[in-house]
């Protein structure tokens, strides 16, 4: 892990480097994508960012993120199966820290509850962004009948601005079809 880099995911990178699409369509389940042709449409917005992760040229992940009055919400975020293990899920949220300083930086991850098939996958999950500071909010969110845990850093979020930053990249309209449901 000597020289990570990141460069900005366009149509045009997607055509040289047919990992970030396989790492996007293998790192999350279909029913919580959105399509990549409107994740790059999105990203004409400031403070929008889609970016592939290199060590040494090498594709190591992706990340998609936002950012809004002081508050960054990390929509998609991971690295290639190969990578993974190796500290890169770490580094890349450092240098999402760094970016964006500043903000309260905040992400949703899969319900952690026993009922799930894959719950030791979830547990996983919550502890790597422990071990990256991230700490749970007092409220859960269910978007298309899926529910998620928040976890935030640098500080916590409330409900007004988890809709806030779905607001900033969707239109009014996209997010009434989101239906989004706040529990706690």
């Amino acid at each position: 892990m000597s020289n990570i880099e990141h460069k900005v995911i366009t149509k045009k990178l997607m055509r040289k480097n047919k990992g970030v699409r396989q790492l996007y369509n293998s790192a999350f389940p279909s029913n919580e994508r959105v399509s990549l042709d409107f994740l790059l449409w999105r990203c004409k917005k400031p403070n929008v960012n889609f970016w592939a992760f290199y060590d040494n040229n090498e594709f190591i992940g992706i990340c998609y993120f936002i950012t809004n009055q002081n508050k960054t919400y990390i929509f998609y975020l991971a690295t290639t199966e190969v990578s993974r293990g190796k500290g890169y899920g770490s580094k890349i949220l450092d240098i999402i820290k760094e970016q964006d300083a500043n903000s309260t930086i905040f992400l949703s991850i899969e319900e952690v509850d026993e009922k799930y098939e894959n719950y030791n996958e979830r547990v996983s999950r919550l502890a790597f962004y422990a071990r990256n500071g991230f700490v749970a909010n007092d409220f859960k969110v269910i978007e298309f009948g899926i529910t998620f845990d928040i976890l935030s850093f640098n500080g916590t979020i409330n409900k007004h601005d988890y809709l806030d930053i779905i607001k900033a990249l969707c239109n009014k309209i996209m997010v009434k079809l989101y239906r989004i449901k706040f529990v706690g």
